[in-house]
Parts: C-alpha cells; structure tokens; sequence
C-alpha cells in the first residue's frame, strides 16, 4: 500500500493506552508519527492493529537525506522552500513535530521528473 502525507500524524496516545499496544509508524527527530487511521481506529475505541515500531521508517526522508540527495547544505533547504523553488527541490509531504519530511516514493517520481533540471544544474 503506497502511503501518503496524510496517513501519518502526531498525536500522542492517551495515557491509558499501553505501550506495547500503542506503536509509531516512524520517527523524526524524536517526535513519533502515529498510522492516521491508529489514531481513529483508538479514538472510535476500535482495537490498534498490530505494528512494529517504525515499519514505516524507510518509507520516510528528512531534510538531511533529501539535501544530501540533491547534493545541497540542509540549511538551504527553507530557503528553496520559502521561494517557492520546487523545480529545485521537492515539495515536503508533511511536517512532524515541526520538522519536514518526505515520502520516498513522491521523491523518486519528482527526480523522474525534474531529472533534466537538475542535470543541467550540475546535480546529478
């Protein structure tokens, strides 16, 4: 199942939940991302399925992975955003605890994408 930005959110669970049936999708940076549908799944007070603590994980970039991937400082990156520039850099998916990330498959279709611009920009 391809998932998508708004699969994953940060709530935390309520203190009742117990840990080992409460589990994240990923992480970044220490803020744990929760499956949307956990969540709902916990609110509507439906049974959790069973996860392994971050099966998503590889599912998900930071800023870091993709600056190293587009041969950029990590500090650049706020700024390409903040233009606008998403011919130079790909669009984040969501945010995580006040951090950026990206799905790795919207990554790899941008780069399919944008591929001559970025050749031509001495990056790839």
């Amino acid at each position: 199942m391809r998932r998508t930005s708004s699969d994953f959110r940060t709530a935390a669970p309520a203190r009742t939940t117990s840990e080992r049936s409460w589990k994240a999708g990923a992480s970044l940076g220490g803020a744990r991302a929760f499956y949307k549908q956990d969540l709902l799944a916990y609110r509507d007070g439906k049974a959790l399925p069973d996860r392994a603590e971050g099966e998503a994980q590889h599912l998900i970039l930071d800023a870091t992975q993709i600056a190293n991937m587009l041969g950029l400082e990590p500090s650049s990156l706020p700024s390409y955003r903040q233009a606008g520039c998403f011919h130079l850099i790909p669009e984040h998916s969501g945010q995580v605890g006040g951090r950026y990330y990206w799905l790795r498959g919207e990554v790899r279709d941008w780069a399919a994408k944008h591929r001559p611009v970025l050749i031509n920009s001495g990056r790839v």
